[in-house]
């Protein structure tokens, strides 16, 4: 496809290949200059008669510039160059999640910038509108258009695109099509981190409070749950000596998807169940989820709260457990209704809250009409109202979406992950996505399960010591991330249980000892967006080496975790930024330097402690 491109180069406004009367200037690193092919950086901007520059801020440390982009035609793009040396971060979840971004990841077609299953598409559940450069650079784009995106490693130019278009799904049933609006800022600092924060305060909302912790039951069981294995399993956690904290009853304990009721057969008396649970000390959750099957009674009875198609009829779609209707979350009646079905659980069986599935906009038919046709405009606004909704029944709640939540206490799940070492949804996404997370304002990470959710069989024997090992590494790198999930207990592992165990209990008896720390972030984060996981490069914002860090995390400014995340390692290198770096055998390291080879045994979670 041709397009005329227009760019914006550091220190100029170029327009139809001409330069502009009026020069802009970026501030950015000052290790920067004007040499475009060290500095990394290049915006596509196409039509040229209807780009609007408007200066919003220029102090001492920030250049903030909005542009309003008009009625872009669809061949028309507003582009990144990722190329160079200059590293670049998103706000928006992956399958394979990377950190920085995979600058050789192709999308040969725009994909609509909105919530989906990453398993089925790029876009996960979680999304916000930032892109940060590691020379000082910002963008921002405004929710209010029908975004998508494009990220080309084919042609001379490595780019990240944006475009606007009102004819495909989600955004093709929106009243105004022939009015696109795309709104960008522009910011440029001295560094990364001085821009991040100038972003975070006037776009990355600030949660309002704390949520809670939790333990799960979904790999273990998957479907296969009933009465008896809830409690047996309640009584091996307490047998092997590990702290009894909460049960979450996870898929099939209903007859019928969309019952909200629990299936007798399975659970003859789910109150009894719940008190013995509550006696032993255990929290209980259950997980629900926005569909209801058209099999079930309430689809036909209930179906003024689901939503309609074009013609009125219910829009029914496909999801992993059968076919249904999705409910409007843009009906407030809607979501009372929703909200007085789980109350009404919690009242008859004492449950205490719940993990609530799915609420990616992908998730619903492409012929939907909204009871709320404003909402057409920005469809994805469906998954923020669910989580919102979600959040109505208090701060022991855990989402797995999140767009303009970031202010919601309560905890964000990161799509499921599988059990395997790599980049394809594997171990080696876990810190890059907990620190997409993290920038996105979404402090309360919760990552998945232990050892990942085992789909498909229980590891072979063949691969039984390997599994070992990643069980072991994926609780490490857990153990200092705000919250753990269990569902494949540490008992599991028949021939090595005890090592194992023994294993999990020294890792929590850490996560343990730092829980004051995470405690004292999480409030920090309520007073100031901060997160409570950081990217090295937080504390080191002008060090190019910070940003190329996948694999290691801070815990607030002070603490410094360096997981093992390849298979059969006994070490690891790891970077240490500008300071004095205490590792947990008690010997300082000063920085910056890279730690070669530093060793690492099965049993070990190398972590280093600043000194100030």
């Amino acid at each position: 496809m041709n397009k005329t491109i227009h760019s914006l180069e550091f220190g100029k406004l170029i327009i139809n290949d001409k330069q502009s009367k009026n020069d802009i200037e970026l501030k950015a690193n000052q290790k920067a200059n004007a040499d475009e092919s060290a500095l990394g950086f290049r915006l596509v901007l196409m039509p040229q008669q209807f780009l609007h520059l408007l200066l919003m801020a220029y102090n001492q440390n920030i250049s903030h510039y909005s542009i309003d982009w008009l009625n872009p035609l669809p061949n028309e793009e507003f582009c990144i160059h990722i190329g160079g040396d200059q590293q670049w971060f998103s706000t928006y979840e992956e399958n394979e999640q990377r950190w920085p971004i995979d600058k050789n990841k192709h999308m040969s077609s725009p994909v609509a910038y909105s919530t989906n299953d990453h398993f089925h598409n790029p876009i996960g559940g979680i999304i916000e509108y930032l892109f940060l450069g590691s020379h000082g650079f910002a963008i921002f784009i405004e929710r209010s258009a029908p975004l998508f995106i494009r990220r080309d490693t084919i042609s001379e130019n490595q780019l990240l695109c944006f475009s606007g278009d009102y004819s495909k799904f989600p955004f093709d049933h929106a009243p105004h099509k022939n009015q696109i609006k795309i709104v960008i800022h522009l910011m440029a600092s001295n560094d990364t981190k001085s821009v991040y924060r100038y972003a975070a305060n006037n776009w990355i909302q600030k949660p309002t409070g704390i949520p809670d912790e939790r333990m799960s039951t979904w790999a273990k069981y998957h479907a296969d749950i009933t009465q008896q294995k809830v409690l047996d399993f309640a009584q091996e956690i307490k047998s092997h000596g590990f702290s009894n904290s909460q049960i979450e009853i996870d898929d099939k304990w209903e007859a019928k998807y969309g019952d909200f009721s629990f299936d007798t057969k399975k659970f003859p008396n789910p109150r009894e169940m719940v008190t013995k649970l509550k006696d032993n000390g255990y929290r209980v959750t259950l997980w629900v989820y926005p569909f209801i099957n058209a099999d079930c009674d309430v689809f036909n009875k209930e179906s003024q709260y689901l939503i309609k198609t074009q013609n009125n009829s219910i829009a029914v779609k496909d999801w992993w457990n059968g076919k249904g209707g999705h409910i409007d979350f843009t009906n407030k009646k809607a979501q009372q209704w929703f909200i007085s079905r789980l109350q009404h659980i919690r009242d008859t069986t004492g449950i205490d809250s719940f993990k609530f599935d799915a609420g990616e906009l992908g998730w619903i038919s492409a012929d939907f009409k909204f009871n709320d046709p404003v909402i057409d405009e920005t469809p994805v606004t469906l998954t923020q109202l669910y989580a919102e909704t979600a959040a109505q029944l208090g701060n022991m709640i855990e989402t797995r979406v999140g767009c303009k939540t970031q202010h919601l206490p309560i905890f964000v799940r990161m799509l499921d992950k599988l059990s395997i070492w790599d980049y394809n949804g594997g171990l080696k996404t876990l810190i890059p996505t907990a620190l997409m997370m993290s920038i996105g304002g979404y402090s309360f990470v919760l990552p998945d399960m232990i050892g990942g959710n085992a789909y498909g069989n229980f590891p072979s024997k063949e691969l039984y010591i390997r599994w070992l090992q990643l069980y072991i590494r994926w609780l490490q790198v857990n153990t200092l991330m705000p919250t753990i999930q269990f569902s494949i207990t540490p008992w599991d592992f028949k021939e090595s249980s005890q090592e194992v165990i023994d294993i999990s209990k020294s890792m929590l008896k850490l996560h343990e000892q730092f829980t004051p720390l995470i405690i004292e972030l999480a409030k920090n984060s309520v007073k100031t967006g901060e997160p409570i996981m950081r990217p090295i490069w937080w504390i080191a914002p002008n060090d190019p080496k910070a940003f190329l860090i996948d694999d290691q995390f801070l815990v607030g400014n002070d603490l410094l975790v360096a997981p093992v995340t390849t298979d059969k390692a006994r070490k690891r290198d790891i970077y240490l930024p500008s300071g004095e770096w205490k590792d947990q055998r008690g010997v300082v390291h000063t920085g910056p330097q890279t730690l070669t080879d530093f060793k690492a045994d099965l049993n070990e979670l190398p972590y280093f402690a600043r000194n100030n």
